[in-house]
């Protein structure tokens, strides 16, 4: 009886002790990171302030269409530019 008293009592006092501690504040690294977003826009973001340091807008109209060769009578995908 007197373990588990003692036991709870530095339970209790080991959890008085961690509540009082402020909690670590998160910050960004010192690299920048490269979003891509919509519609055409890709986001370069700083992530020490965590803020939109620019975009560059993308001016392709996206990755080539592809289609089944099947049609061609060949096994194989190929590119719709081929």
């Amino acid at each position: 009886m007197l373990k588990r008293i003692l036991a709870s009592t530095v339970l209790l006092a080991a959890v008085l002790a961690g509540a009082g501690a402020a909690p670590a504040k998160l910050t960004g690294g010192n690299g920048t990171l490269y979003i891509g977003g919509w519609p055409n826009k890709i986001f370069i973001i700083d992530e020490a302030t965590e803020k939109i340091a620019g975009t560059i807008d993308v001016t392709t109209a996206g990755p080539p269409k592809r289609r089944s060769a099947a049609v061609d009578g060949l096994s194989r995908t190929k590119s719709a530019s081929i």
